[in-house]
């Protein structure tokens, strides 16, 4: 399994873990020999701090993807977290499937839209307070945000991320209130 791969399964799962839903399905999960996924799909466990397999069997990955991680961690750490929630109503357009399936989480103030394969997306905006928000590019490989603007937080704006869409290419999408004056997207 490519480090893409357990980036793009993570990220998602950060988006995620507390709605309850499965991480990826089993045509994601099973692409290579490496991970023993003879207990089943990844989800996130019933006390919402872990990854498993369906079975409940712990999910335990040895490899140099963690280095990406703390990018992730550091975006969502750079936001209040404790009113986010899923919320794939920012997406006013089609959010794809399988490995190409976008996702959005929301506070009062900010959103995260995960574009996977830095694909383009149709966002929803008034979703989040203000009247102006500041978009940016995060890029979970490196770290780096990139703002992209100031637009009217009503209606729906098409953002399209840095590079070509492709496997490895995955961007999020950051929304905030302008008001609110929060940090450059991922850092404190």
């Amino acid at each position: 399994m490519s480090s893409n791969k357990i980036r793009a399964i993570f990220t998602v799962a950060a988006f995620i873990v507390g709605a309850g839903f499965n991480v990826c399905g089993a045509e994601e999960a099973r692409v290579g020999p490496s991970v023993d996924f003879s207990h089943g799909d990844l989800k996130v466990s019933e006390n919402k701090r872990f990854i498993v397999h369906s079975d409940g069997t712990p999910f335990f990955y040895l490899g140099d993807t963690a280095w990406d991680m703390m990018h992730v961690r550091n975006l969502m750490e750079s936001r209040p977290f404790i009113s986010r929630v899923p919320d794939q109503s920012l997406i006013a357009g089609d959010p794809g499937g399988g490995a190409e399936h976008i996702r959005a989480t929301r506070g009062e103030d900010y959103a995260f839209i995960y574009l996977p394969y830095g694909q383009s997306v149709k966002a929803a905006l008034g979703k989040i307070s203000g009247v102006q928000v500041k978009a940016w590019s995060f890029d979970p490989r490196t770290g780096q945000a990139q703002l992209i603007g100031q637009f009217e937080n009503k209606g729906t704006h098409e953002f399209d991320p840095p590079g070509e869409k492709n496997r490895g290419n995955d961007w999020v999408l950051v929304l905030d209130d302008a008001s609110k004056q929060f940090h450059k997207a991922g850092s404190r």
